[in-house]
């Protein structure tokens, strides 16, 4: 028993003796605010705050890219080039999440915190909102002299192959996958369920703009009741095709995209609906649809039309 207590204590020793405190963690501290108000400068551009508030041996991080000695020509670059390529350009705390503070016994203070970084690219309309981790050190006289920033840079990759003009695919105006549409509403029209069943793959999934999100898929056989519904619902459907159906293939993808527009027309009772929709159907290879999305407003099932 006195071998146990012995080791217990001797134990609880070492483990004491692990810790060592180097320096204090705060939510709330004056120094904070000196890290806002440098990104403030980054927003506004203000290149005279920035360099005023940057100590001579400033060093700029990026995704672990070290600038070195040009780490504030490029930091500056950096304001520059997003001040004139972003509109409504902002950098704050994500979430309402708080920034640390850790004031070191040397006399630095890393301010840490995760970023939003917003604005609307000029040159391509996309709405940046990356996340963003910083790592500011502030010095003992106030200045900053090191920023560590990581950033999702997919975002920005996003954006960059988004400028001007690049074709990734081809767009026909009659193809075999536009006839495998065209025959399955064919034969759904002529309540033909079986031989509209047959165009679809035995995986296929089907999606409206009803269903909340795009999880909410339903089966073939779920689709095919819903058909059998439809014709339940309403005396008489028919459907006309509005304008030209096109197929489009991706870049290095067997896959076909049918995106086709229609006007369903049910009469239910005495009364006629008109439900415009648009519908994309995604055929593979061995020439069946493997997917459809349908979107439409199902406040026009509620509308007469006579």
């Amino acid at each position: 028993m006195r071998k146990i207590i012995a080791l217990i204590f001797l134990t609880t020793i070492s483990l004491s003796a692990q810790k060592k405190e180097v320096g204090k963690v705060f939510s709330e501290h004056p120094l904070i605010s000196v890290s806002e108000d440098f990104w403030r400068a980054y927003q506004q551009n203000d290149e005279s705050k920035i360099k005023a508030m940057t100590a001579e041996n400033f060093i700029y991080v990026r995704n672990d890219n070290n600038f070195g000695q040009g780490s504030l020509t490029a930091y500056l670059g950096e304001a520059n080039w997003a001040s004139n390529r972003f509109e409504n350009l902002e950098v704050k705390n994500a979430n309402g999440w708080v920034s640390d503070a850790i004031k070191y016994e040397d006399g630095n203070t890393w301010i840490l915190s995760w970023k939003r970084w917003k604005g609307t690219d000029k040159n391509t309309g996309i709405r940046m909102n990356s996340f963003l981790h910083m790592q500011m050190r502030i010095n003992k006289d106030k200045k900053i002299d090191y920023l560590n920033v990581y950033n999702n840079q997919s975002d920005f990759t996003q954006m960059f192959e988004s400028e001007g003009t690049r074709e990734s695919g081809v767009v026909f105006e009659a193809h075999p996958a536009i006839v495998q549409v065209r025959k399955a509403v064919a034969h759904y029209l002529n309540q033909e369920f079986d031989q509209t069943k047959s165009y679809f793959d035995s995986n296929a999934t089907f999606w409206n703009s009803t269903l909340n999100n795009w999880e909410n898929s339903i089966t073939l056989e779920q689709r095919v009741e819903s058909w059998k519904n439809d014709f339940a619902t309403y005396s008489e459907i028919y459907m006309n095709e509005q304008g030209k159906p096109i197929a489009i293939q991706y870049e290095g993808s067997d896959m076909i995209y049918v995106n086709s527009w229609w006007t369903l027309y049910g009469k239910k009772g005495e009364d006629w609906f008109a439900v415009p929709f648009k519908s994309t159907h995604a055929v593979n290879s061995d020439n069946k649809i493997v997917s459809e999305s349908i979107f439409f407003s199902s406040n026009r099932f509620e509308e007469k039309v006579n």
